[in-house]
């Protein structure tokens, strides 16, 4: 969990006070955040703003937008709701939903490291199936005439499924979507955005420009067949080579056929998972991570800088130019330049506060004569100690 700090001005975002960041991707962070109201009111959201090296791109702020406007008509339990579209001194953001929990990635990862490298096919099958609900929600959108919006994810892994802390499966993160609106009702271009998702998770033929909503079956379909033990029951493996089939007219037509089939195979295998199971398995590492949010909360709201969200949270780092060769060098009391934390340069401000926080009555080093007399009295001293002992032997 990455570390937003130092900074200095206002820690409101319009009418949302930032509390931390949460993660980053390869356009944008996403940040908690409280929105405080009459009467003690409060909501915790989270809002998804566009890295500080991308803010000023149009083709980046575009693909915020894009993202905003396609999940914001979409309402499904298994979909991240999006709430709010804004702009703060030329910096967008988007407000959503706020899960408490983690990423089916991140979760999967800590359930190995813990000796639990095997998710029950149950589980596995229950949020799959969860998953592909709120998928087909997103394809099945309409547009304000009521006309087919053919919204295609484009993204679908492990990293973009949330698993709340009562075991719903959430999918977010629509920022590469596309909306197709040809009369084939495919793609057909190659633009970067369309080939930006995880690679093992990118159906055959969007490599070629071309995608539906059977590209979003396949990568989930990848996403089920990871999940699943090698030793899978006949039945899923149907399913698992359905959903993956290189050709797409074999594929499952729609997202709602894929969770049938699932449905089915948990009928056949007779399992009767549900989300409090999936939340049961997962609970270890649910908890695990929530109390690292809670103890990275409190550690954030007791730090004396503010965030300044005009500048995206996180200032360049200062650049001190080297002097002239002519112009004589500082004296050694100067203060140096500010160290390195984590590879990321701490802003000079934070730098002196922190010395000054630490050390507040340092006084400046003494100065180079003063050594150079203290360590000629300590020869002479012990010059004249072996002397004294070469007498002292030779008198006896």
């Amino acid at each position: 969990m990455s570390v937003p700090f130092n900074l200095v001005g206002s820690r409101k975002l319009d009418r949302y006070e930032l509390l931390y960041e949460v993660g980053r991707g390869g356009m944008g962070s996403v940040w908690a955040a409280v929105l405080r109201g009459k009467h003690g009111f409060e909501k915790l959201v989270a809002i998804k703003t566009v890295l500080p090296e991308f803010a000023a791109e149009p083709r980046f702020r575009q693909l915020l937008l894009n993202e905003a406007r396609i999940t914001a008509r979409i309402e499904h339990p298994n979909v991240v709701q999006t709430f709010e579209l804004g702009e703060h001194h030329g910096s967008l953001y988007v407000v959503m939903e706020w899960v408490e929990g983690e990423s089916l990635h991140v979760l999967q990862r800590d359930m190995e490291r813990a000796g639990h490298p095997v998710v029950p096919i149950g589980v596995t099958l229950r949020v799959v199936a969860d998953v592909c609900a709120g998928l087909h929600a997103a394809h099945e959108m309409r547009d304000a005439n009521g006309a087919p919006a053919c919204i295609v994810h484009n993204d679908i892994s492990p990293h973009n499924i949330l698993l709340t802390s009562r075991g719903i499966a959430k999918l977010a993160d629509f920022g590469v979507a596309k909306i197709v609106n040809r009369p084939t009702g495919l793609t057909g271009t190659t633009d970067m955005a369309s080939l930006r998702g995880k690679l093992q998770y990118i159906a055959p033929e969007r490599l070629s420009g071309h995608a539906d909503r059977r590209s979003d079956i396949w990568s989930l379909g990848i996403v089920l067949r990871e999940l699943l033990p090698a030793q899978m029951p006949a039945s899923c493996r149907r399913v698992v080579d359905r959903a993956v089939a290189s050709a797409r007219e074999r594929r499952f037509g729609t997202a709602y056929e894929f969770a049938r089939a699932i449905e089915s195979v948990m009928d056949e295998c007779q399992l009767s998972t549900t989300t409090a199971d999936v939340a049961s398995f997962f609970d270890p590492a649910l908890r695990a991570r929530s109390a690292i949010r809670m103890r990275f909360a409190d550690a954030t709201a007791g730090m004396a800088q503010t965030l300044n969200v005009v500048r995206d949270l996180r200032p360049p780092p200062v650049h001190i130019p080297a002097l002239p060769a002519d112009i004589p060098r500082p004296p050694a009391d100067i203060p140096r330049p500010p160290p390195s934390l984590g590879g990321e340069t701490l802003p000079l401000s934070r730098t002196l506060a922190v010395r000054s926080s630490l050390s507040p009555s340092r006084s400046p080093s003494p100065p180079r004569r003063s050594n150079v007399r203290l360590v000629v009295a300590i020869l002479v001293c012990a010059l004249a100690l072996v002397s004294g002992l070469v007498l002292f032997a030779v008198t006896r």
